[in-house]
């Protein structure tokens, strides 16, 4: 991924606009900002308030410049930069450290995965049903020994956990239903 890319996808245009010294309320996501345009003095005269801040497209739009803004094309407009050293200015601003080629290698060989408990619990739930009919509407010992084991999933936070999980209550609830 380019500075570019990373910036504009990292940096709120209310981050970039207070690096240009021209800081701006945070109206929310809903709203857009009516302003006065940080160019105006150079590219037009502004009677009014022309400049809109979108957050939601993390972007600006003169209408006097007829010109839309990124985070990173305000700061290399304001500062005269080139595009890649305005990304960095900005990338700078929240602290964000480029990432080592060790660092790339680790999250491809050991990518962080996200464990969905609901999807487990899910799985269980269709695999008891598979083994009895009658498990949807079942309450009882069998149901308080389900939620029991659900209530572990809590502790399961790495994939291999998450086999071990499923298949050790699958094992356990196969001989619940087995007993009824």
């Amino acid at each position: 991924m380019s500075f570019v890319t990373e910036a504009n996808e990292r940096v709120s245009i209310y981050d970039a606009h207070a690096l240009i010294g021209d800081p701006i309320p945070d109206y929310g996501m809903s709203a857009s900002a009516k302003l006065h345009c940080p160019f105006e003095d150079v590219f037009h005269v502004d009677s009014g308030k022309s400049y809109r801040v979108y957050p939601m497209t993390n972007s600006s739009y003169c209408f006097a410049c007829a010109q839309r803004f990124s985070p990173v094309l305000l700061v290399q407009m304001y500062f005269e930069l080139e595009p890649e050293d305005a990304a960095r200015k900005l990338l700078d601003t929240i602290g964000w450290i480029e990432p080592t080629i060790e660092n790339r290698w680790d999250t491809i060989v050991n990518p962080i995965v996200e464990i969905d408990h609901d999807a487990l619990k899910s799985t269980l739930e269709v695999y008891c049903q598979r083994l009895d009919p009658k498990w949807v509407g079942r309450s009882g010992e069998a149901r308080t020994r389900f939620e029991k084991l659900t209530d572990m999933l809590k502790k399961v936070s790495t994939e291999h956990d998450a086999q071990l999980w499923l298949t050790a209550a699958k094992k356990y609830m196969k001989q619940v239903l087995e007993t009824k």
